[in-house]
């Protein structure tokens, strides 16, 4: 399993430019309102889409910066992303744009068309354009600074363990949002290492440098990596006991808390086992209600073995 952390970075808001200010004189025509129209920029990915954390999946936060970076668009704000440790499938903005909304959308479309192929992410995203109420767009410096760093930002696997066939560790750009000092991002390290997790939670610190007025980091989860024991034997003999089939073990890229317990006592043994599930770590994970059963019947069986048998 792997350990987890979480950093949170707030970054410098210069100063703000009053650049559109919505009065009845300033669009009086059709034409002013396509040529300085505010609009409000959305992409989502499907919800119900299998997201694998691997080397192909995208973060709404990021495809968004990356798409910014390259259309007629002045930003007043992003917004995507929760606080938890999820990657986004949602990411926003609001702005103005000198073309209209039309040709902005037709813009973003070839746009992202490139981003598809580029970054070879999921194809099932969609980007939306409307409009919407805008009061101030960002000062230049600060938006080109912000979407440069947050478009290059760290993001998704960061290396690949081919003994386990699976994530050995990963950075997530988690949320943005903007708060009265700046702008602050939720972000979560994860790894079978601790100093691989360290090494890539300072290395994202430093990706924003002077741009950020700070840093929090939180104390995380220590990481445990996959182990043959006597326990995990044991297991598997009461697995295909009770249900007639080999059991599969298999290391992921989850199952933090564990390391909880391994933080305590080095030489404990550990298996994690648990419903059948997926879509994690997204949005729409869901658990096979069905599989619970299953496995309560599996738990107390375990248990019931191991109990005076000294393995733990």
């Amino acid at each position: 399993s792997a350990c987890d952390i979480q950093v949170n970075i707030l970054l410098r808001q210069f100063k703000t430019d009053t650049l559109l200010q919505h009065r009845q004189q300033h669009i009086e025509t059709t034409d002013v309102k396509a040529r300085r129209g505010a609009l409000r920029c959305a992409i989502r990915r499907r919800t119900d889409q299998r997201l694998h954390l691997d080397k192909h999946r995208a973060s709404a936060i990021v495809l968004l910066a990356k798409l910014l970076k390259t259309i007629s668009f002045w930003p007043s704000e992003v917004f995507g992303g929760t606080a938890d440790n999820v990657i986004p499938s949602f990411a926003g903005c609001r702005g103005i744009s000198p073309v209209s909304l039309h040709d902005l959308q037709r813009e973003i479309n070839l746009r992202a068309a490139v981003l598809r192929k580029r970054m070879s992410v999921d194809r099932d995203f969609t980007i939306d354009v409307a409009p919407c109420r805008v009061e101030t767009v960002w000062g230049k410096r600060f938006a080109e600074v912000f979407i440069e760093k947050l478009a290059s930002a760290p993001d998704g696997v960061v290396s690949f363990s081919r003994k386990y066939a699976t994530v050995h560790t990963s950075t997530n750009i988690a949320a943005v949002e903007k708060t009265s000092a700046g702008f602050a991002l939720t972000t979560s390290q994860r790894s079978f290492d601790d100093a691989d997790r360290d090494r890539v939670a300072r290395d994202l610190c430093r990706h924003f440098g002077k741009n950020a007025v700070g840093w929090e980091f939180s104390k995380g989860y220590p990481g445990w990596k996959p182990e043959r024991s006597a326990l995990r034997k044991i297991a598997g003999e009461i697995w295909r006991r009770e249900n007639g089939s080999e059991a599969k073990f298999e290391a992921v890229h989850a199952g933090v808390e564990c390391g909880i317990f391994r933080g305590k006592r080095k030489d404990l043994p550990i298996i994690a086992c648990f419903p059948r599930h997926g879509n994690l770590p997204t949005s729409s994970e869901f658990l096979d209600i069905a599989s619970v059963g299953r496995v309560w019947k599996f738990l107390t069986a375990f248990l019931g073995e191991i109990a005076g048998k000294g393995v733990l």
